[in-house]
């Protein structure tokens, strides 16, 4: 896993056409939930797990089984881990527009190409770009 996280973050740094530097924050942001996650069992052996949040992965599960040996899904990988955020977001999305016309601006990244938001794992990163690019004429929300 490690591995194929550090290939796919240089791949992407290499072949980038945008900013290196925001593509290798998000690369790691990436990187940190994918290593941090925990199986479904192994949260809800947690002691100090939250009761809604007990009841919510419960509840996944639960519908998950339910899928596979009632429905007849396959059972891959979804909805079989968790990954604790440790507060009210993990991410934050910034959308931008010229004020004088409805037409997002847009960002170039390799393997998904162009769209129309940027993502920030850091909400100071995401205030810094916002006001980067009101300063620069953009209506924005973040």
């Amino acid at each position: 896993m490690e591995f194929t996280v550090a290939m796919a973050l240089l791949v992407a740094v290499a072949t980038s056409g945008c900013e290196v530097g925001y593509v290798l924050q998000q690369g790691w942001g990436q990187a940190r939930v994918l290593l941090g996650r925990a199986s479904l069992e192994e949260a809800l052996a947690r002691p100090d797990l939250a009761p809604e949040t007990r009841e919510r992965l419960e509840l996944a599960r639960d519908a998950r089984l339910y899928a596979i040996a009632s429905i007849g899904l396959r059972g891959r990988d979804n909805y079989t881990t968790y990954y604790d955020v440790g507060g009210p977001a993990i991410s934050y999305a910034l959308t931008a527009a010229p004020r004088d016309r409805l037409e997002a601006l847009t960002w170039w990244f390799p393997i998904v190409g162009r769209v129309p938001y940027l993502g920030f794992f850091d909400k100071d990163d995401g205030i810094a770009r916002r006001d980067k690019l009101a300063a620069e004429g953009y209506d924005t929300e973040l």
